[in-house]
């Protein structure tokens, strides 16, 4: 899993998760436009944001389609779930500029 945490990620990532934090519409329609948002302003491809994300959720790089996955959970296991990988992520990140 770690070698879908880059350097790169770590801002998109935390924005993605600050962005799902505000919104209640947790529809997949939703969620496609929060992360094509994020997308667009970090410059980043889906699946560089998508691995991470599905990572935090599932444990691993293998899941359902992002966004459903994002409902079937919902915020309240979600975001948690997030927050936790989030600090994680860092510390690989961390890692790398040692």
């Amino acid at each position: 899993t770690k070698k879908f945490i880059k350097p790169p990620v770590i801002p998109a990532f935390k924005a993605l998760k600050e962005a799902l934090d505000a919104q209640q519409d947790w529809s997949d329609a939703a969620l496609e436009t929060t992360f094509k948002a994020i997308l667009a302003d970090s410059g980043l491809g889906m699946g560089k944001l998508a691995q991470p994300v599905r990572i935090a959720l599932t444990g691993g790089p293998i899941s359902p389609g992002i966004y459903e996955v994002l409902r079937l959970l919902g915020r309240d296991k979600a975001l948690p779930r997030m927050a936790i990988a989030l600090e994680e992520f860092e510390k690989i990140v961390e890692s790398l500029n040692q």
